[in-house]
């Protein structure tokens, strides 16, 4: 097996992701119902993305937050999600919004509540 350089590397990445693209859009395009996958996106990004921009953010600016706290966050924000959805609550008000609030308190008491393991040295 040859080594492939780096540039070519990069160059089959972006091949492949704009192929995937392409697949995409076409997917989205001949869908007949265009609701169903702002739905979904929608929810991807209140379970995901409302979820992580809290480990991220809190990782980079908060000394104290830790790896315990990073899992007790990521399963509190995605399952609050799943139940927020599911119960019919989203008519009400929107998970995309919530979830990074839920995500964040359970990151804050985590982190007090839920103390970082000592490392010996």
């Amino acid at each position: 097996m040859q080594n492939i350089s780096n540039k070519h590397q990069l160059f089959i990445s972006r091949v492949i992701t704009a192929l995937l693209a392409v697949i995409a859009l076409t997917l989205a395009l001949i869908s007949g119902d265009n609701t169903f996958i702002f739905s979904l996106v929608s929810y991807v990004w209140a379970g995901i993305g409302g979820t992580f921009s809290v480990v991220v953010l809190l990782t980079l600016f908060w000394k104290k937050y830790h790896g315990r706290a990073v899992l007790a966050t990521i399963v509190t924000g995605i399952a609050f999600t799943i139940i927020w959805i599911n119960t019919g609550m989203e008519k009400v008000i929107t998970s995309r919004l919530l979830t990074f609030f839920v995500a964040l308190a359970a990151a804050i008491i985590t982190t007090y509540v839920w103390p970082a393991p000592k490392l010996n040295k």
